[in-house]
């Protein structure tokens, strides 16, 4: 019972290792996608990118944002640009509309 435990235990280190790669291979083609937008606009940064979920009413149940690092107290239409998808439904062309927008537009 004990190596059935320890084998179970095993496999869930595993598999939530290959979530957070997964996830970390998303966040990076969406940073690449941003880079790309931002070297078109003639701009270089360094990005956060995350997913937040949220429960409370109003608020979209799960978005990416992504933040712009070298502004100064970013926020949403200075810095902060969402996109209402998990990280893993975002696009190319999701990231480009959100960032040309400014973030101002919701997104």
């Amino acid at each position: 019972s004990s190596h059935l435990h320890r084998i179970g235990r095993s496999w869930l280190a595993w598999s939530v290792a290959c979530v957070a790669r997964e996830m970390s291979s998303v966040a990076e083609q969406v940073e690449n996608w941003a880079d790309a937008v931002y070297k078109a606009l003639g701009k270089e940064t360094t990005w956060s990118i995350s997913e937040v979920r949220c429960k409370e009413e109003g608020c979209p149940p799960v978005e990416t944002v992504l933040t712009d690092l070298s502004v100064k107290k970013p926020c949403p239409g200075n810095g902060v640009y969402k996109i209402l998808k998990a990280m893993d439904q975002v696009t190319q062309d999701d990231v480009e509309r959100a960032l040309r927008a400014g973030g101002e537009e919701g997104h």
